[in-house]
């Protein structure tokens, strides 16, 4: 979303970058932000978040189904995988490390914690360095070395704040 306007009769008018509708395809969306997954084996620090209202698609869009239906994650993870081979045999390496963190109602949860060390931190926005606008979040796990990753994301779906309609506590 790149900015927006409100009109004398309240309504609001936004402009966006790109919208994906029922006919596109998680390649589609991988593709607008694979240029965000190069920058990552370039040493940058990228972050790509979904948003919306519960059961708008956030978590199929970031994470998916199988084969053609894979999302943002296991196609990043596919791709900096085989990217970093390729870099190896010309004698580069790589160190990297991953964190999974979601926002519910203003909740941090870090969901690579098991739930047993949920219950038992706190996490907060840390602000580290003002002149780089570096942040840091206290207590959130990171995953690391390399092959550890992939088995790490799938784990997350137990780990996250769903909201069910059809259960009643």
């Amino acid at each position: 979303m790149s900015g927006l306007r409100s009109h004398a009769s309240g309504a609001v008018e936004f402009a966006y970058d790109r919208v994906f509708g029922p006919k596109h395809t998680q390649a589609d969306v991988f593709e607008e932000v694979s240029q965000l997954v190069q920058s990552t084996l370039d040493g940058y620090n990228v972050c790509v978040f979904a948003y919306g209202q519960t059961g708008s698609g956030k978590t199929y869009t970031m994470e998916g189904g199988s084969g053609s239906d894979a999302g943002i994650i296991p196609r990043t993870v596919d791709h900096i995988f085989t990217e970093m081979t390729r870099l190896a045999e010309q004698g580069w390496e790589y160190k990297m490390e991953v964190s999974i963190l979601e926002i519910y109602n203003e909740a941090l949860r870090d969901l690579l914690a098991s739930p047993a060390d949920v219950k038992n931190l706190s996490y907060e926005i840390k602000l580290t360095d003002a002149r780089s606008a570096h942040t840091h979040v206290t207590n959130l796990r990171v995953g690391a070395p390399f092959y550890c990753i992939e088995p790490c994301v799938y784990p997350t779906v137990w780990y996250r704040a769903v909201w069910v309609p059809h259960c009643v506590a």
